[in-house]
């Protein structure tokens, strides 16, 4: 568990909205909560630019769902997960 932090370490964060959509972005605000037992934790921030002023929809998916996925991306996956 401690291993899947590393420098730039991305994760993907799957979450459902309540009308069923499915929604996977990427998070590079992530860490390690606890070891014992395994919790990982995402900072998520209000949105910026265009979205100033509103929430992302992985919070309001959280909010609305209480239910939510942290991926790790794999080292093999790194340059998928940069485009």
């Amino acid at each position: 568990m401690l291993g899947v932090r590393h420098r730039f370490s991305i994760a993907w964060v799957s979450t459902i909205s309540e009308s069923g959509k499915l929604n996977l972005a990427p998070f590079s605000f992530f860490s390690v909560a606890s070891r014992n037992p395994p919790i990982l934790s995402i900072s998520v921030r209000p949105g910026v630019g265009e979205r100033e002023g509103t929430e992302k929809d992985t919070l309001v998916n959280i909010r609305g769902q209480k239910e939510f996925v942290i991926n790790v991306v794999p080292t093999f996956l790194g340059n998928e997960m940069q485009a």
